[in-house]
């Protein structure tokens, strides 16, 4: 233990307010107002919810757990008091869920939105649901079946819960924070100064060289042990809380200090197991082994577990560990920051850092937890911290069968059945069941393929024209309903040798058949506890296809021929750079070139070129509109910005970070803006159009205009959406940071699985190389050893 520094208590912390929220005045029932009655009710809910009994149909919860259930329970019984008027000698759990069916989560409802007024975050709604589910599984027990899946689920109450927790979840998750996170965060270094800090506080002299009371030294010790081991173990406090010599703490033989936990001992051990030993690092020791052996007693511990609380000697609790903790962080670092929030800013630190995905799968694993859990919950970088890595690299690297396509020759009657459809599959409305689709989704996927059905069923079924329905593809709602489209997939794969991948696409345009057909037949998720539409036997045959479509493509070779179509990146750039070169305003005799073959030269390189900075699906690029998508910012710089409506995953990663245009393109893209756009006589807001008729360009054109400038300078029938594979795959081949590969992810707009199974197309050889260099490694190490 250090002596020459000076010692000191833990006195004169100050509060920070770390939101906007004006404090609301306290309205949980206090303890003596709790009637006899109700003081019964809720020992008997503790019992429910922690002991095991006959018949028990859920895990019973953890005493903890429970405690912060209970004290939910206490804070609505108070509102229902204050605010609603009911006599504290009627309240009752019944006053919370006053019956089993749906109209139970009425008083829920509205102290949700009570507290919405008062400011509350989107994740505070969590809690009141959960702790009223708890309530409603004892209130109502005997009325649920034991055999329904999941427990309880057979209760309109437990439903309308189930459907009130679902939406709270996702609306949490994409709500912004509420509290200032600058006035709780602390940067990695400067948390490493504030554990050494800590440790110098725990002198044994006071400034003038005297004995400091026994009893403050042992206070400064178990503070900086707390924040110490935190450090180096970043845990859930329950780890601090529960350190307990010879059973969690232990002292292995070479001297080395571990913290070893069993399944049941830490939140996620059911799904994990026993964990591997956590070491504490060693210049922890000498404070913890003086701890153990001498200080410890002077806090005169009336508990097993490592830490007490001074006052009383009785074990820690979650409320003192905070509270140890945030006072010191508060007096030494001016930030409010708790236990909880080391996760984070350890998680946060190496991702920024730069950290391997071995590195960060690791350290998942020792914080006990999916490294999926590790992107979404812990890691607190901005959008734009993400991405900014992969700016830097990528600068620096810088004949089917006739569809019915004419709708004109369609009869009335099926072209108002398709209006119909497209506006069920895109629209919002009354009773529906499944989110809308993209109004580009529909047209470019389900419709296509719905005209491909038909055209399969007049042309090669010879169902006459006038005969075609949407109900000649789904002809009824029983499993029989995919006959048609069973033979569709049959002929397609023995006449023209089609891909796996592409059946499964055709599957899910007639599932929105399907929907749209027998919508009236199906019943709500709530009655059918199913997904939707899922009651529905053609619905559970189309999944049943969709499932084994999936796998079959999955496994199945390509069918294209790479090699012909393929760009290794370098390659890529220089077709880039061929098409800046088209753009002069003059021909090889020196004279001017039409002005407006100058401006389709600038649009084909700014469509390829702007693909080389923001590897985006096409649809980016179609829908390119100055002052909407595509935006100058105040340095002059240009950016591409997406709401979560303008790109195909937005409800799902919601709006995207500015995706930025490399500055070598600028000179051209603001020349095309001012002035050579006007040469192709737009006749739409979108920057690009079809240079013969001024409409915006769609699918094929940007398609046709990239397949034919790549084959005409290159030799390979390189297409738009393939730009996302070679990039992907030229990063992996470089071996990046995992931080860089899930920030090419967050820019391109999916998840670092679907890059890894859909984008990179190394082949296994390729993937496995590594592994067989660093075997090869080992083996020589080895046989120097020798």
């Amino acid at each position: 233990m250090p002596r020459n520094f000076v010692g000191t208590n833990s006195a004169g912390s100050t509060r920070v307010q770390v939101t906007s929220k004006k404090a609301v005045k306290p309205y949980a029932l206090k303890d003596e107002q709790l009637s006899a009655a109700l003081r019964e009710e809720l020992s008997q809910l503790e019992r429910f919810c922690c002991g095991t009994f006959y018949g028990q149909r859920v895990e019973p919860l953890r005493p903890v757990s429970f405690n912060v259930y209970r004290e939910e329970l206490w804070r609505m019984l108070g509102w229902a008091h204050t605010e609603r008027g009911v006599p504290l000698e009627q309240l009752r759990l019944a006053t919370l869920v006053p019956s089993p069916g749906r109209e139970g989560v009425s008083l829920l409802m509205d102290y949700q939105h009570w507290r919405q007024q008062k400011g509350v975050t989107a994740r505070s709604h969590l809690l009141p649901i959960k702790a009223t589910i708890v309530a409603a599984r004892l209130l109502y027990h005997e009325q649920s079946s034991p055999s329904a899946k999941p427990p309880y689920r057979d209760l309109g109450v437990m439903q309308e819960l189930a459907l009130m927790l679902r939406n709270a979840h996702k609306a949490a998750a994409h709500a912004p924070l509420v509290a200032d996170e600058s006035k709780k965060w602390l940067q990695w270094d400067d948390f490493t100064s504030f554990v050494q800090a800590l440790r110098a506080e725990c002198a044994g002299l006071t400034a003038t060289g005297q004995p400091r009371v026994r009893r403050e030294v042992a206070c400064s010790l178990q503070r900086y042990l707390i924040v110490a081991i935190l450090s180096v173990v970043p845990d859930r406090q329950r780890t601090l809380r529960e350190l307990e010599v010879g059973r969690t703490l232990l002292q292995q033989a070479d001297g080395s200090w571990v913290i070893k936990h069993a399944a049941a001992d830490y939140k996620t051990g059911k799904k994990y197991g026993d964990r591997p030993p956590l070491l504490i690092a060693p210049f922890i020791y000498p404070e913890l082994e003086a701890f153990i052996g001498t200080w410890r007693q002077e806090l005169a511990p009336k508990t097993s577990m490592l830490f007490c609380k001074p006052r009383s000697g009785e074990a820690l609790d979650v409320d003192a560990v905070t509270d140890v903790f945030k006072k010191a962080a508060l007096r030494l670092t001016g930030k409010a920051t708790h236990p909880h929030l080391v996760r984070d800013m350890i998680v946060t630190h190496l991702r920024e850092s730069g950290a391997s995905e071995q590195d960060m799968e690791s350290l998942a694993l020792l914080m006990g937890h999916s490294v999926k859990e590790q992107r979404g919950t812990y890691d607190r970088r901005t959008k734009a911290q993400k991405v900014q890595r992969l700016r830097a690299n990528l600068y620096n690297t810088a004949g089917d069968v006739a569809a019915m396509s004419q709708e004109a020759h369609m009869p009335s009657s099926l072209q108002a059945e398709l209006a119909a459809l497209e506006r069920f599959c895109t629209t919002r409305f009354f009773g529906q069941m499944s989110e809308p689709l993209q109004p580009v989704t529909y047209r470019s996927v389900t419709k296509h393929y719905v005209k491909l059905l038909l055209g399969f069923a007049h042309n090669v079924r010879g169902v006459p024209l006038e005969q075609l329905r949407l109900a000649t593809l789904v002809p009824s709602p029983g499993r029989e309903g995919v006959s048609l489209l069973m033979d569709y997939q049959h002929w397609r794969q023995q006449e023209r040798g089609t891909a796996s991948s592409t059946a499964t696409v055709a599957i899910k345009a007639v599932v929105h058949v399907a929907r749209f057909l027998y919508h009236d037949l199906a019943k709500p998720c709530a009655e059918t506890k199913l997904r939707p539409y899922h009651d529905l036997e053609v619905v559970q045959e189309l999944n049943a296809m969709q499932r084994t479509a999936s796998k079959a493509a999955g496994r199945a070779a390509r069918v294209a021929d790479d090699s012909k179509k393929w760009l290794e990146w370098p390659d890529y750039l220089k077709m880039v750079s061929a098409l800046r070169a088209e753009c002069a305003g003059l021909t090889e005799a020196g004279k001017p070139r039409p002005r407006s073959q100058v401006a389709i030269s600038l649009q084909r390189y700014l469509i390829v070129a702007i693909l080389s900075v923001v590897p985006d699906r096409q649809r980016t690029l179609r829908e390119l509109e100055v002052g909407r998508t595509l935006l100058q910012q105040a340095d002059g710089s240009w950016v591409i910005k997406h709401a979560a409506a303008d790109y195909k995953t937005g409800k799902q990663y919601g709006d995207r970070p500015p995706l930025l245009i490399a500055p070598f393109i600028y000179p051209e893209l603001e020349a095309f803006i001012g002035t050579w756009r006007q040469e192709l006589a737009p006749k739409t807001s979108m920057l690009f159009c079809k240079p013969r008729t001024g409409q915006p360009l769609d699918e094929s054109a940007v398609y046709l205009l990239f397949k034919s400038a790549a084959l005409r300078l290159t030799g390979k029938a390189t297409h738009p959406h393939l730009v996302r594979d070679m990039i992907v795959t030229h990063l992996r081949m470089q071996r990046r940071s995992e931080a860089e590969l899930e920030a090419l992810a967050l820019y391109m707009g999916h998840s670092l699985e679907m890059q890894r199974g859909t984008y990179d197309r190394r082949s296994k050889d390729q993937k496995v190389a590594p592994a067989q260099q660093l075997l090869q490694q080992l083996a020589r190490q080895g046989k120097k050893g020798d």
